[in-house]
């Protein structure tokens, strides 16, 4: 959602831009990244309203990941979440995968190729300024609906994906709003099988056990992980039946089992 809501304001503010009339290719002062000047290969470019600067230079001090494709001829940044790119001399543009027409494409001059600074600095999501002839480049600050999601991005990425790496797992970290709890749901091909047999067959009651106790542990992990961000939050783990994914089959909220379809507790 929050892909779609950005991509449709990229379109917005591009469409209700008023173009300037065409003028011959100036230069800017500069660009202040965070405070400080950086230097380029090649000085900003200003033509038709738009700055254009090299991609790699300014893209890559941003901190963002640059690729290009020499065949397609299509530089793209990776930072984040966000991913935006850019070809020759086409005014299609991508943010995120949805198409946006840009008013000055990316072009080469001198051999380097450079790109809408705007468009791109906003994509990877810095906020752009001009003032006096410099760029002023700056990383939002978060609000605390952003930060919260970008905590859970990074528990997800660096905590739960590492303790589940299996090709047969699929893993996934959610907040509910109605239960204020951050949601760890796995889901896995035989888990529904697995699961089962620890419950029916006799001599895995130790194994139910030990299992039940590490999801419990998982959960209330997650409520103190959040709670050192000073986030009041619910810890939820829940087993999806792997058969039906509206389905669970156990669920575990800050420790204590709330739903069990086994009927062992």
């Amino acid at each position: 959602m929050k892909r779609i809501i950005f991509a449709m304001f990229m379109v917005c503010a591009l469409i209700v831009s008023v173009p300037l009339n065409a003028e011959a290719a100036t230069y800017a002062k500069g660009i202040i990244l965070d405070g400080q000047q950086i230097e380029t290969e090649i000085a900003p470019i200003i033509e038709n309203g738009r700055t254009l600067v090299p991609v790699r230079g300014v893209l890559e001090a941003m901190g963002a990941t640059v690729t290009w494709d020499q065949a397609t001829k299509t530089a793209t940044a990776y930072l984040g979440e966000n991913t935006t790119s850019v070809t020759i001399d086409n005014y299609t543009a991508y943010v995120n995968g949805y198409a946006v027409t840009l008013e000055v494409p990316a072009k080469v001059v001198n051999g380097r190729t450079m790109v809408p600074l705007r468009f791109m600095a906003e994509s990877i999501g810095y906020d752009v300024s001009y003032s006096d002839g410099y760029v002023y480049l700056d990383m939002p600050q978060y609000d605390g609906y952003s930060e919260f999601y970008a905590i859970m991005d990074d528990f997800d990425v660096n905590i739960v994906q590492p303790e589940f790496q299996s090709d047969n797992l699929y893993v996934s970290t959610s907040y509910n709003e109605d239960e204020n709890a951050v949601v760890i749901s796995i889901q896995g091909d035989g888990m529904t099988n697995e699961i089962m047999k620890m419950t029916t067959n006799e001599g895995f009651e130790s194994e139910w056990s030990e299992f039940i106790d590490y999801m419990g542990a998982l959960s209330v992990g997650i409520v103190d992980y959040f709670d050192a961000y000073g986030y009041d939050v619910n810890g939820i783990v829940e087993i999806i039946n792997d058969e039906d994914s509206d389905y669970v089959l156990l669920q575990i909220n800050n420790g204590v089992v709330t739903y069990d379809e086994t009927g062992l507790y």
